[in-house]
């Protein structure tokens, strides 16, 4: 047996506070795929990447959840590249990080980390999937914002983008995870990113997410689909203007406040927030 040194990275807090804690391997091609996801689960963590070597970019991140690997995941890649740049592997500027879907540019710049997504496509779910999601969330119709339904985003994740007319409605959401999971996998998404629109405020949508298929019941801050909802604000919803800010995290028990930047450009989206290297730890493999 042996001790792996993991870093704990609060990505995307609020004001220096809160956050979702990604873990960070930065040895990462010493494993195996099944000792990563070994390594995953006695983390315990939403999500831990490995940085390993990239024979076309600067690094390639191995992320995991507790139960499966992902393609991509926002919060870890924050916090990844946060933790090269503390470590003194980078310095600030444009880094490369190759994943399945190709290279994906990092800015690294005044204490922030934005990752480059692909501009989503949104797709309509059909009736029979759209009343299942509301059943699993133990919400109606009635509870959605007035003339929009829920979508399924896709930028090399799966979303289900559920637009709310309530904050109040936002934090009694109570789902039926088994539900929801079997629903994630059917419609072949990561899980349900609910929120209410704020038109006006400085921050322009309240978030809940929801990824029990990938064993995370409830998650405070999630990059990946973060970037699908600023581009929902822009161009379903109409607001001006094309950097946007989302909150996440506050409802959660305990709340954990996460602050996510959104910036559009014509063909491409970057989501960015602060990182706070918290501690290192380790598990047995």
């Amino acid at each position: 047996m042996a001790e792996v040194e993991i870093a704990l990275v609060n990505a995307f807090v609020d004001g220096g506070v809160g956050g979702n804690p990604a873990g960070v391997v930065l040895e990462g091609d010493r494993f195996t795929p099944a000792q990563r996801q070994a390594i995953a689960a006695g983390a315990g963590l939403s999500e831990t990447a490995f940085v390993c070597s990239s024979n076309s970019a600067d690094v390639r991140l191995d992320i995991y959840t507790p139960t499966r690997p992902i393609p991509h995941c926002g919060h870890a890649t924050v916090g990844a590249f946060a933790q090269l740049l503390a470590s003194g592997r980078f310095g600030e500027g444009e880094r490369v990080n190759e994943t399945v879907d190709g290279p994906r540019r990092i800015r690294l710049a005044e204490g922030r980390v934005f990752l480059e997504q692909v501009a989503p496509t949104l797709e309509d779910l059909g009736p029979g999937d759209e009343a299942g999601l509301m059943r699993a969330l133990g919400l109606g119709e009635g509870d959605l914002l007035p003339g929009f339904h829920p979508q399924r985003a896709l930028n090399g994740n799966g979303t289900l983008l559920v637009p709310l007319g309530e904050e109040v409605t936002l934090a009694r959401i109570a789902p039926d995870m088994e539900a929801l999971s079997a629903l994630s996998d059917a419609l072949e998404v990561v899980g349900a990113y609910v929120f209410v629109p704020r038109p006006g405020q400085a921050r322009q949508a309240a978030i809940r997410m929801f990824a029990p298929a990938f064993g995370i019941p409830e998650e405070s801050a999630t990059g990946m689909m973060a970037g699908p909802l600023g581009y929902w604000l822009s161009r379903r919803l109409g607001l001006p203007g094309t950097a946007f800010q989302l909150e996440q995290g506050r409802l959660m028990e305990p709340p954990s406040p996460s602050l996510l930047h959104v910036e559009l450009e014509p063909d491409r989206v970057w989501v960015g927030g602060e990182a706070r290297v918290a501690r290192t730890f380790s598990v047995v493999l």
